[in-house]
C-alpha cells in the first residue's frame, strides 16, 4: 500500500461507515469499501507527528478529503493544523451533531487570520482594492486570500489566472499587447507578473 493510499485509509472513517475516500479518477463514487481487518493493518502501518495526529483523529474523520489536501500543504508540512485558521476544534465539536459554529476565516476575517503569520502581506492586502472590497463586506466576489492561494490546498498558476477572469473576463485581452514585451516566466504571463495581487499597484 503506497502512502497516499494509508493517508487516505487512516483517514476514512467517523462518519464514512467504514469506506476509504480516494481521488474520484481512481475509482467509482470517489470511495472503495474495506474490511476491517484490513483498515486496521492500514492504521498500525502509519505514524504521524502531534500536529497531524490531531488532524486525523479529529478533523479528518469527517472532513476527509480537506484533511487529506491539507496534509499536503505547506502550513501542514510547517506543523499547522486545522485550528489555526479555524479556531478550536473543541467548539465545533461541542456542536453535538447540530448545526456547527459559523466558519471561522471566512472572506471578511481572512486578512486577520491569515495577517497573523503573513504580516507583511497583510496592510497591502487591506489597503488594496480587493481588499477594500472584502473589508467592506461588499457583495461583489472579491478575491480573499484563499480565492488565490486556496484554503487546503495550494492553488495551480492556471487557477489562479480563473480567478481573475471571474471578475476582469477582458483583462487578457487588454494585457495581449503586454505579452511581446513582458519577462520570460516559467508559465507564461500571468497577471501577477505586472499587478501586485496584493495591493493592486503595479510591481
Amino acid at each position: 500500500m503506497d502512502a497516499q493510499r494509508r493517508v487516505q485509509a487512516r483517514h476514512g472513517f467517523g462518519r464514512n461507515g467504514g469506506y476509504i475516500p480516494h481521488r474520484p479518477e481512481s475509482g467509482p463514487e470517489g470511495r472503495l469499501r474495506v474490511s476491517l481487518p484490513a483498515a486496521c493493518v492500514a492504521l498500525l502501518l502509519l505514524a504521524f507527528p502531534s500536529s497531524a495526529q490531531k488532524l486525523e483523529e479529529t478533523c479528518g474523520t469527517c472532513h476527509t478529503q480537506h484533511a487529506f489536501d491539507f496534509r499536503q500543504h505547506t502550513h501542514s508540512k510547517k506543523g499547522l493544523d486545522c485550528d489555526a485558521c479555524h479556531g478550536k476544534s473543541a467548539n465545533h465539536l461541542d456542536a453535538n451533531g447540530n448545526r456547527p459554529p459559523d466558519r471561522v476565516a471566512g472572506p471578511a476575517e481572512q486578512p486577520a487570520v491569515c495577517g497573523a503569520c503573513h504580516a507583511a502581506q497583510k496592510p497591502l492586502y487591506e489597503a488594496g482594492k480587493h481588499g477594500q472590497l472584502v473589508l467592506a463586506r461588499s457583495k461583489t466576489r472579491s478575491p480573499a486570500c484563499t480565492g488565490c492561494h486556496g484554503s487546503h490546498s495550494l492553488r495551480k498558476p492556471a487557477a489562479m489566472l480563473a480567478q481573475c477572469n471571474r471578475c476582469h473576463p477582458t483583462l487578457p485581452e487588454a494585457c495581449a499587447d503586454k505579452a511581446a514585451t513582458a519577462p520570460s516566466k516559467p508559465g507564461g504571463l500571468r497577471c501577477a507578473g505586472c499587478h501586485n495581487p496584493h495591493s493592486l499597484t503595479r510591481s
